[in-house]
């Protein structure tokens, strides 16, 4: 897997079809290009409805970098050793929570 794009993130709106999501540190948009959205061909020629992501959309989307440094953090604050938790329900779920979060910051390409 190649590395992501570090955050932050924001969107540039070329018209109401087309963005660009760009890193906030980027001096030239392609050192810090992350994605475009806009109307492919595919769906031109099927005359499909093929549009930028909405506000909320591209308001998640543009959080990622954000949303995967506090998993890293969360994960690094969750003692991993059951017997500092103790043998209850409760210390068996922030185990299971932290193994959760572990493998999805790995799947995304994080560090735990």
């Amino acid at each position: 897997m190649s590395e992501y794009t570090p955050g932050p993130w924001h969107w540039e709106a070329e018209d109401a079809s087309v963005m660009a999501l760009l890193s906030d540190d980027s001096d030239d948009n392609s050192d810090g290009f992350v994605l475009w959205s806009g109307i492919c061909p595919a769906c031109q020629k099927n005359g499909f409805r093929c549009t930028a992501p909405n506000d909320a959309n591209a308001a998640l989307i543009a959080k990622v970098p954000e949303l995967l440094a506090i998993a890293e953090e969360y994960a690094r604050f969750l003692d991993p050793d059951i017997d500092k938790l103790g043998s209850g329900f409760a210390a068996r779920r922030i185990l299971e929570r932290r193994q959760e979060v572990e493998a999805i910051i790995k799947e995304a390409g994080g560090e735990v």
